[in-house]
């Protein structure tokens, strides 16, 4: 949690106790969880959370590489804590029990150097600079496997 709480200091955000809660949930969950699942988490300890303070809170995360957006099914908007705060990564999210695990973009060689060919061959060809992009991939992890 250290990591996380210095990266806030570091960039001027206040480290209040919703923060250091909304950390500490992530941490005990290991799963991607939706605004309005975190909020029930955190509310077990602080009872007047409000829903859109854990909004603007992952807002910030994100911004700040703690946290990234995952798409649940329906493309419904789910949070997962990133270990690797500021390198380049992906996430592989369990279908059924939603547990989040990075996976650097290095162990996707040849993924990256498609998709950095067609990012060339779109701005060559349309004009259009790719700035970033999201790539999740889905199944199941080994716990739920085994179930």
């Amino acid at each position: 949690m250290e990591t996380y709480l210095a990266i806030l200091k570091e960039k001027g955000f206040k480290v209040t106790p919703l923060r250091k809660m909304i950390l500490d949930v992530f941490q005990k969950k290991r799963a991607t969880l939706t605004a309005e699942k975190l909020c029930t988490q955190v509310r077990r300890r602080i009872p007047n959370a409000g829903l859109q303070s854990v909004y603007r809170n992952l807002a910030d995360f994100t911004n700040l590489g703690i946290t990234e957006e995952i798409f649940l099914e329906r493309r419904k908007a789910a949070y997962a804590l990133c270990n690797g705060v500021s390198a380049h990564h992906h996430h592989a999210v369990c279908r059924r029990c939603g547990r989040s695990e990075e996976v650097r973009a290095c162990r996707l060689d040849a993924v990256s150097r498609a998709m950095k060919n067609s990012f060339r061959k779109l701005k060559r060809e349309r004009g259009f600079q790719i700035e970033r992009h999201f790539l999740q991939l889905e199944g199941l992890c080994h716990a739920c496997q085994k179930g």
